[in-house]
């Protein structure tokens, strides 16, 4: 499996959004073999693949907190801290970012 193509990508309308979807339908159906391919790799590697697999328009919409709590219950039933970690570090860093800039754009 590679990943590569997720590493410093960002959410865009169509075909990158579709991917996105693709990606996550596809981590959901194989979360245990994706977090073996995901560990072989560094933790800035990991981060990077979190921006992209959970980056959108609107960050803060409880549709994608549930997202997050339903991928956050599957890595943590395989005991994977070191993703869970990494994942819940990268969220917060681009919620905080989202937020920052939201406040700026809309004040």
């Amino acid at each position: 499996m590679n990943l590569n193509i997720s590493i410093g990508g960002r959410w865009d309308a169509d075909k990158i959004s579709m991917f996105q979807e693709n990606l996550r339908e596809f981590f959901m159906k194989n979360t245990e073999q994706f977090l073996d391919v995901l560990n072989s790799f560094a933790d800035s590697y990991i981060r990077s693949f979190w921006h992209f697999f959970f980056d959108a328009p609107v960050l803060d919409h409880p549709f994608l907190f549930e997202r997050i709590k339903r991928i956050y219950r599957k890595i943590k039933k395989l005991n994977n801290k070191r993703i869970i970690i990494l994942m819940i570090e990268q969220y917060s860093a681009d919620l905080i970012k989202y937020i920052k800039y939201s406040e700026i754009w809309y004040n």
